[in-house]
């Protein structure tokens, strides 16, 4: 009787179970049906999508964020985007191309790349500005985090020349330039453009041989001779010069900052 008597209470439990399930299925039946029609007009659609000609890619644009008119032509060329155009664009490796357009092209400071609907790829460039050249086993541009780059020999004429520091072995495209003579030089330029006089002259070298001494030469050529402290200090007394019409700039030599007064020193 024990026996029998706990075979249906087990029955029992059964039963109950499954018209648990039964009622639950009836009820979630129609959301679960509505949902496969879904899924299944999703993946419809997007196989449309990925097959039909107006998601096509048919140009990639280039968009200079900094403003600079520096060239940058030669990423219409560049082989990672070749195999992009026609392809459809929610095929496109947005981060892939991100990554490859970043890692091999380091005179580029970040490409970021956007798909822009229906049918346009665009690069988005914040461009490495030149802020000096440097001599190390051939003429290089570096910008103002000491990063090497390569630009036009016109470009770089432009660009004025750190000298008085070594180099051991040829910098490779991208490197960032070590060395305490070139971040003195760097923030000695970054003073000097800041004042429109000086610009106007332009800045033809600066020579970090004797850190105590920096050295500036500017157009014209008149040399600058900084000391090793007081920059912007020394660099409000030659704005100052450079201004006064009393004084015949041009037949000036160089002009000694080191001390309270300046010295100006006439061309022999």
């Amino acid at each position: 009787m024990a026996r029998k008597r706990k075979r249906n209470v087990f029955s029992e439990k059964k039963d109950k179970i499954i018209e648990v399930i039964k009622t639950v299925f009836k009820k979630c039946f129609p959301f679960l049906l509505v949902l496969l029609i879904l899924l299944v007009l999703g993946f419809a659609l997007r196989n449309y999508i990925m097959r039909i000609k107006y998601f096509r890619v048919k140009s990639i644009v280039i968009v200079n964020n900094t403003g600079q008119s520096r060239d940058i032509s030669f990423l219409k060329t560049i082989k990672e985007t070749e195999n992009i155009k026609g392809e459809n664009i929610f095929k496109v490796n947005i981060k892939w191309l991100e990554y490859q357009l970043n890692k091999n092209y380091p005179q580029i400071k970040n490409i970021v790349v956007k798909r822009v609907l229906p049918d346009r790829i665009e690069l988005m460039v914040d461009q490495r500005v030149p802020l000096a050249s440097i001599n190390a086993f051939g003429q290089y541009a570096i910008d103002n985090d000491s990063t090497v780059l390569v630009y036009d020999q016109a470009t770089m004429s432009d660009l004025p020349l750190i000298t008085g520091f070594k180099i051991w072995t040829k910098p490779s495209i991208g490197e960032k330039i070590s060395s305490d003579r070139v971040e003195l030089a760097k923030s000695v330029l970054s003073i000097f453009y800041n004042v429109p006089e000086i610009k106007k002259h332009g800045i033809k070298s600066i020579d970090v041989s004797n850190p105590k001494n920096l050295i500036v030469q500017l157009n014209g050529p008149i040399e600058i001779r900084m000391g090793q402290q007081d920059f912007s200090e020394k660099i409000k007394k030659l704005q100052f010069i450079l201004q006064d019409k009393n004084i015949d700039v041009k037949g000036l030599e160089y002009i000694d900052l080191r001390f309270e007064d300046p010295v100006l020193g006439p061309r022999k």
